[in-house]
């Protein structure tokens, strides 16, 4: 029953985040528990690298003449995969 359980677990925890099955089974037996609380850190940790990467590619703009700006952050935006719109 458990070993069922946590297989389910296992696989939504790898195709939330995308990794291999087998990277992630290097970590040992988990329990449903603990696969929900690594997706949730896991979800944590990319939201603030994608916030942090937005806010640094904003921050590499004060080195941009502001008449080309939009034009760099239009650039910037595509390659990093948001960033703020102004």
């Amino acid at each position: 029953m458990t070993t069922e359980l946590s297989e389910t677990a296992l696989d939504r925890f790898c195709a939330a985040t995308r990794l291999d099955r087998s990277d992630v089974e290097g970590l040992g037996a988990l329990d449903d528990a603990q696969y929900e609380l690594l997706a949730v850190a896991y979800d944590a940790a990319r939201r603030k690298r994608a916030k942090d990467l937005g806010e640094a590619a904003e921050n590499s703009l004060s080195v941009v003449p502001r008449l080309v700006r939009p034009a760099v952050r239009k650039i910037i935006s595509s390659q990093v995969g948001g960033g703020k719109k102004r």
